[in-house]
């Protein structure tokens, strides 16, 4: 493993390790490894005896979508609108040794432009973090409210470049009105950036500015792939310490910004869109991947459908006599 391989990973990372009964295996120093790689949970397996494979099983089985609809809810407001932070009261010292107290005091506080349009790509298009950040404004149709997704950004050996999306295939995505709308302030935002970085700025210019990455730095070049990540992460406990009124209004500490792609999936699936319409979606090649990523959640509605046909045929069965039949 690479050293902090954690922070470009936004699944859960779990490890795993094999051949336990080996009279030459180090499960110690393999778990150390495991661990300082930021694995959250790791499993020891045995493919002879089967031990922890069912333990394993039952954990990759378990629902993907950490994040309820009612707390989609409630993240697409923490985007949209300011939070005032609580400071607790606090000393501080001077240089020349003098200590003061600041008392304490709130703050005004609303996440960036650059931030609100980002998050809001990952929840209403269930786009991969790579494919989000390789994208430019030229992939972007304001008019259409459509996203051009067609390639992704990867980072290996401490250099990102660029590669084909996961499945090697291009689509489009239309987005709410209102997204596009964000994503056209931020556009006038980033322009002004520009202008006010003068030769600073490493990015395209003039007729050519919507060659530039969506997502960038501060001085125009692409953002680095670990930083949606951090974040994420400060706006949910921005959130959870400042307008959650109880430990059910919170958002899950443990959600990551592929859990808004699964949120996504839900929604889409409860909805009853179609595995396929779903799988076009998200991205990938084929509908069955979806199936089974989301099977719990196609199982549901699978019940549901079979509620429904009982509702409506089990009366005729429980009386012959509205089909023309007599017990």
């Amino acid at each position: 493993f690479s050293p902090c391989l954690r922070t470009f990973i936004l699944r859960p990372l779990i490890g795993i390790i094999t051949k336990t009964d080996s009279p030459y295996a180090n499960v110690p120093m393999i778990k150390q490894w495991l661990l300082n790689d930021g694995c959250d949970r790791i499993f020891l397996v045995n493919n002879v005896t089967r031990e922890g494979i069912d333990e394993l099983m039952e954990y990759l089985a378990e629902d993907p979508v950490k994040i309820t609809i009612e707390q989609a809810k409630w993240f697409l407001w923490a985007l949209d609108n300011p939070i005032d932070i609580k400071h607790k009261a606090h000393t501080r010292k001077l240089k020349n040794g003098t200590t003061y107290t600041v008392p304490e005091y709130t703050q005004s506080w609303q996440l960036p432009l650059k931030w609100r349009f980002c998050f809001q790509l990952f929840l209403f298009t269930g786009d991969r973090r790579g494919e989000n950040l390789a994208l430019t404004w030229n992939d972007l149709d304001f008019e259409k409210c459509t996203v051009n997704v067609c390639k992704a950004s990867a980072h290996v050996d401490g250099e990102t470049y660029m590669k084909e999306t996961k499945t090697g295939s291009t689509r489009t995505v239309v987005v709410p009105r209102f997204v596009m709308d964000v994503a056209a302030q931020y556009l006038t935002e980033q322009k002004k950036q520009c202008l006010i970085l003068g030769d600073r700025w490493q990015g395209y210019r003039g007729k050519e500015f919507k060659k530039n990455f969506v997502f960038i730095q501060e001085n125009g070049k692409q953002m680095d792939l670990g930083s949606p990540r951090h974040e994420f992460k400060r706006l949910i406990r921005i959130f959870n310490e400042n307008v959650a009124q109880s430990e059910d209004e919170k958002l899950p500490e443990s959600v990551t910004l592929h859990d808004l792609r699964h949120t996504a999936a839900s929604i889409l699936i409860s909805s009853n869109m179609d595995p396929r319409s779903v799988a076009g979606v998200l991205g990938h090649a084929d509908p069955s991947t979806t199936l089974n990523i989301y099977a719990y959640f196609f199982k549901k509605k699978s019940q549901e459908a079979a509620d429904i046909m009982e509702s409506v045929l089990g009366k005729n069965q429980d009386n012959g006599k509205i089909m023309g039949f007599s017990q």
